[in-house]
């Protein structure tokens, strides 16, 4: 499967750690910043296929990153994903209106954010979102099959109580 091309544009630290831990590196090839200037500039220069941009970061927000690919770049193409620990439909309404593919609301767990940004992805690229999700599954399937394995060969090689004469 080809890489689908991230951007993520967020500041907070954890949540970072979230989006490295939960977006698969078999199905993105992730690029990270943590402010709106430098997503400008990686969008730019990286030319992501999607990009998930928090909506409050300091100095430019994600809603005015949006504005600006949309408006002056006039990119309609590239995938969008807002995601904010606030959930004003106000915003929503705003962000719907140039051009969002979806919308997160944070928290969000890590074994969820792969699948839910494949999900708003379908949207601009369904062929591709489907062999992610795909991917996703496999993954997850043959992870928990392993644990069972595991369990399995623990469970049967665990003492027993034998007879004492």
């Amino acid at each position: 499967m080809e890489k689908i091309k991230i951007l993520v544009a967020e500041d907070e630290v954890t949540s970072q750690k979230i989006y490295e831990r939960g977006l698969d590196d078999e199905v993105f090839d992730c690029h990270f910043v943590a402010n709106g200037t430098d997503a400008i500039h990686a969008y730019l220069e990286e030319q992501p296929e999607l990009i998930v941009l928090d909506m409050r970061m300091p100095g430019m927000t994600g809603y005015a990153v949006l504005k600006e690919i949309r408006k002056t770049h006039e990119d309609q193409n590239v995938a969008v994903v807002m995601a904010t620990a606030v959930s004003d439909k106000d915003d929503v309404v705003a962000c719907v209106q140039l051009g969002i593919q979806g919308y997160i609301v944070k928290p969000i767990k890590i074994g969820e954010i792969g699948a839910k940004v494949l999900e708003c992805y379908q949207k601009t690229n369904p062929e591709k979102a489907a062999a992610g999700l795909k991917s996703l599954e496999e993954k997850r399937k043959k992870h928990f099959e392993e644990k069972m394995a595991k369990a399995r060969a623990s469970a049967a090689s665990s003492p027993t109580e034998t007879n004492k004469e």
